[in-house]
């Protein structure tokens, strides 16, 4: 295989004198058969490529002079056209590429290979006839004879020299590759769904490198016509939809409505010329031309105008806090980017003889800027990911810091006459759940809590909860809510505290008060008694106690009823009084596998036998 490559770049130059070049062609819009003849008189058609007409076709004309080719070498002609052409060579239909009927079929501005058939003199005339229409534009036709392979090396040096010439494009879309795949995989794992930078970045960056794709595949190989023209919409849509998300996202502000409904329209317009571009009959692109091209001619207006998020977002840039101004920077550089290319193709400023500067700089400035906001957005995850890990490890103290009060002697002490069960599952790492048991001299003390919401506060909030019940000397259910209650106020954030607290003699008499938690249940049925205020809420508050008898008693959390399963029904009340009369484990584990989402307790107490 090397040398075969070697061979061929010593015979490249050889092979390349073997080509001749088909200059000084003419053109003309419509279509005529007679157009193919060699005889024909094309002495009144342009030498420029000329606007689209009544006409979808478009023909060309070139003869071509063979007389330095070598006689003996069989005569191709190399056609380079994106549009789909038929080719004749004096007179005879040679070969053809696309769809010539429907602008379809397939579509590449790498050169084709057509044998030319018997020539018999030194002069042929080549007739190109193209269907332009659906590209909006006649391109460049290139037209060359001579040896297939000396035309396929002669292409080859041409697309080579074609990367070379975009080689700042190409090294972007590869970046971009990287870059965007990079992005994509720290969102997928980084398991925080806010990190929206990380997706509207990413999905850039493959937007980006698709539209280079699409543009070295054109060079190098051909494809179906829809694939092309789709493939180059969804990409620019994508580009489009995000583009603004990710300045508003570096800079911490929500999007405005003006630019995500500005995005929305060019990437919902981008898309729609690319269905009437593909799904128009031929004999109707006539009309919907006119607008296809005033979709080109706005499309630079409305990128740039896009691109002003980059400015939006810091807005006033003056002001931008010290963390922000790089981000700031390397938006602006995006933004001035897009405006060395997109402002020499506004018609109306009449730049276009510097679209090539701004075609040059447009990728080098769009690369640094992309480097620079991948950097700034890897910091940004990183220190999250730091940030977590702290977090983690002091979530993880707290977990501990939890099981040792909730496990320790003083918070469950048990009668020798009472047999205490406890089964306690936080929804998270910790929990908002409490309970405390306590033997005292007038019998068995069970006092079971909740604290409205979640996580480390809630967690907090409990372990105040847990030390003033230690400190307690109060045995009375009634009294003990009273004196919780003024402890936890002025210290719940504007939370407040369920609990319910119950006492079991000896002689199986019950006394129970209740603050905004559920009831208990003895012998398998509800215990009737007044639920009064939860605590936290009012400085002072009073608590009635209730009065039964009982073997046992079951106290748990609002956890065990608002288990909740995948069709989203509710454990309920019913259901925990049918199980009410099991083990604390044995409930606890019915409530998780109907569907945790809260913390879960559960607190027997059965009396013994004497």
């Amino acid at each position: 295989m090397l040398k075969l490559l070697i061979a061929t770049l010593l015979a490249a130059p050889m092979l390349s004198a073997q080509v001749v070049t088909a200059n000084n062609c003419v053109h003309q819009v419509g279509d005529n058969p007679d157009w193919a003849r060699p005889d024909f008189d094309d002495r009144e058609w342009s030498k420029q490529i000329p606007a689209s007409g009544d006409s979808p076709y478009v023909w060309t004309r070139c003869r071509v002079d063979l007389s330095s080719l070598p006689p003996t070498v069989p005569v191709h002609i190399g056609v380079r056209n994106l549009a789909p052409w038929e080719l004749f060579v004096d007179g005879k239909l040679a070969g053809s590429f696309g769809d010539i009927r429907t602008g379809l079929g397939s579509t590449s501005s790498a050169q084709q290979a057509v044998p030319a058939g018997a020539v018999t003199g030194k002069t042929i005339t080549l007739a190109l006839r193209q269907l332009p229409i659906r590209l909006n534009r006649a391109f460049p036709t290139g037209l060359a004879a001579g040896a297939e392979d000396s035309l396929q090396v002669r292409n080859s040096a041409r697309v080579s020299a074609m990367l070379r010439a975009t080689w700042s494009r190409n090294i972007v879309g590869a970046f971009s590759l990287i870059i965007g795949v990079l992005l994509l995989l720290l969102y997928a794992f980084s398991g925080d769904r806010n990190r929206r930078e990380l997706l509207w970045f990413g999905l850039y960056c493959l937007a980006i490198y698709s539209i280079t794709l699409r543009e070295i595949a054109l060079t190098l190989s051909s494809f179906p016509y829809a694939i092309s023209v789709f493939w180059y919409a969804l990409s620019v849509a994508i580009f489009s939809l995000v583009s603004p998300r990710i300045f508003f996202a570096l800079s911490g502000r929500p999007l405005p409505v003006f630019y995500s409904g500005l995005a929305t329209a060019n990437a919902g317009v981008i898309l729609l010329a690319a269905c009437v571009r593909v799904l128009t009959p031929i004999h109707g692109m006539q009309e919907v031309k006119p607008w296809l091209n005033l979709v080109v001619d706005i499309g630079p207006f409305l990128d740039l105008a896009l691109q002003t998020s980059a400015a939006a977002a810091f807005w006033p840039l003056w002001r931008v806090p010290g963390p922000l101004r790089l981000a700031r920077n390397l938006s602006l550089l995006v933004l001035l980017g897009s405006a060395s290319f997109n402002v020499t193709q506004l018609p109306a400023l009449g730049l276009s003889s510097w679209a090539i500067l701004g075609a040059s700089i447009q990728p080098i400035l769009i690369l640094a800027a992309t480097i620079g906001l991948f950097i700034v957005i890897a910091r940004r995850h990183r220190d999250v990911a730091l940030d977590r890990a702290e977090l983690q490890g002091e979530m993880k103290a707290a977990q501990e810091v939890q099981r040792l009060l909730t496990s320790s002697t003083s918070t469950l002490d048990a009668a020798p006459w009472a047999s205490v069960e406890v089964a306690y599952s936080p929804a998270n790492e910790v929990g908002g759940d409490f309970y405390y048991c306590r033997h005292t001299a007038e019998g068995q003390l069970v006092v079971v809590g909740d604290v409205s919401g979640k996580g480390l506060r809630a967690a907090m909030l409990a372990s105040v909860a847990l030390g003033a019940l230690r400190h307690s000397s109060v045995s009375s259910p009634g009294p003990l809510l009273e004196g919780l209650n003024a402890a936890l106020h002025g210290q719940t954030g504007g939370g407040f505290v369920t609990c319910c607290a119950a006492l079991m003699r000896r002689d199986g008499r019950l006394v129970v008060a209740n603050a905004g938690h559920p009831s208990p249940y003895v012998g398998g049925q509800e215990f009737p008694v007044e639920a009064g205020l939860p605590l936290g809420i009012l400085p002072v508050s009073a608590y009635q106690e209730s009065t039964g008898q009982g073997e046992s008693i079951t106290l748990v959390s609002d956890g065990v009823v608002e288990a909740e399963n995948a069709q989203r029904e509710l454990f309920g009340f019913d259901r925990t009084r049918e199980i009410s009369t099991k083990s604390a484990q044995e409930i606890a584990d019915a409530a998780k596998a109907w569907g945790q989402n809260d913390d879960i307790t559960v607190v027997t107490v059965r009396r013994l036998a004497p």
